[in-house]
């Protein structure tokens, strides 16, 4: 009985199977994370590109005149219209899940020149296999002068 119970506690072939199966699931955790960082990643540059869109799109765009400006009736987008572009140029995000805002246009008190905020939120969650991380939110904001 000692012989044998000596021969299987020297015995080394199968010890590259256990560290295997020792350190699969961390790496699988980590490939995860890496993807979801990835995933992170995306979202943020769909974001900031939105609101860059928008911020040019309120700045550069002419149509009807709007009557809401304050700066006078150039012809500048709504708040509205301005929401409406960064939700249609975000990318790599659920857009029922952002949430645009582009201020009134407005005057700077110091300077005299006309103003519009534009910004957007995006909540993310790192879903890893196992659980699921609490949200936190991504937000870019970005300031466009009417001139």
């Amino acid at each position: 009985m000692t012989a044998l119970l000596r021969s299987l506690l020297t015995d080394r072939r199968g010890s590259p199977s256990v560290d295997f199966a020792m350190t699969l699931p961390a790496l699988v955790l980590v490939t995860v994370g890496v993807m979801q960082l990835g995933i992170a990643f995306l979202a943020n540059a769909g974001l900031r590109n939105a609101v860059e869109a928008g911020a040019r799109y309120a700045t550069v765009y002419s149509s009807a005149v709007n009557t809401t400006n304050p700066c006078g009736s150039k012809g500048y987008p709504t708040s509205d219209q301005i929401r409406a572009m960064v939700t249609s140029k975000a990318f790599g995000i659920d857009t029922a899940s952002l949430v645009p805002a582009a201020t009134a246009s407005a005057k700077d008190a110091t300077t005299g020149e006309c103003y519009v905020d534009v910004s957007a939120t995006y909540p993310v969650t790192f879903k890893f296999v196992v659980f699921t991380t609490p949200a936190f939110n991504l937000s870019y904001t970005r300031r466009a002068y009417q001139l």
